[in-house]
């Protein structure tokens, strides 16, 4: 089957934000998130079926707490990536071979998913180097390029989807990032619940994009099978 048929949807939960940082500053690469959930999924848009499905929590190392805020918000705790989560390196790994298979990735603020592997890349490059030196072209523009691989953000084609419109500081309005809750209640006039478990939100943007970009419906089967 082409290439050009299969996507990659993936979805990452972290211990925080990315930070800003000013001009000048220095950031150090322990400063900055880890992942702690990776999901991603195969689908083929012409069998119309989801041909791969992925779901990792990390192992991070011990002086790293979860703080409470991140459990509520994602049910992760440290003791579940210590007892169930694999190394990052290796789920990197497992996520470059299904990547060489797609001609799309896609996710929700795909920005922030993608930065964040390649922060773990970098905070990671001596042994990815050593075990899995290809890792290190995942995301690179000239790779992809020379690969025929794109991206989609269903963020960033929400915007005008959605139309929810907000006033900024300037007292004027914008349609602002609607949330993968949002996008997934304005398509389907159903609002869910389960976001931040980064499986489920793997298969509602799955489904957000399947009705955005192409027009397929999948059934509320398939889409439970995916999360389940």
């Amino acid at each position: 089957m082409e290439k050009k048929h299969r996507i990659l949807i993936f979805d990452t939960e972290t211990t925080d934000k990315i930070p800003k940082v000013k001009s000048g500053e220095i950031v150090y690469i322990h400063q900055y998130p880890y992942i702690l959930q990776l999901s991603f999924v195969v689908y083929n848009t012409f069998t119309k079926e989801v041909e791969k499905k992925h779901d990792y929590y990390i192992k991070i190392p011990s002086n790293i707490i979860i703080t409470p805020f991140i459990t509520e918000l994602t049910g992760i705790t440290n003791e579940i990536c210590e007892t169930k989560g694999i190394d990052i390196v290796e789920a990197i790994n497992i996520f470059h071979d299904e990547y060489m298979k797609c001609g799309c990735i896609i996710a929700h603020n795909i920005q922030f998913d993608i930065q964040m592997i390649n922060i773990e890349l970098q905070r990671n490059k001596e042994i990815i180097l050593q075990k899995y030196p290809y890792c290190m072209n995942i995301f690179n523009a000239m790779f992809e390029r020379l690969n025929g691989i794109t991206h989609y953000c269903t963020l960033r084609h929400g915007i005008n989807v959605c139309k929810i419109q907000v006033m900024s500081k300037e007292n004027k309005p914008y349609n602002k990032w609607p949330k993968l809750c949002e996008l997934y209640k304005h398509l389907f006039n159903e609002d869910l619940q389960g976001f931040h478990n980064s499986l489920f939100d793997v298969s509602a943007c799955l489904r957000c994009y399947l009705k955005m970009r192409l027009n397929i419906v999948m059934t509320d089967e398939e889409f439970t099978r995916i999360h389940q």
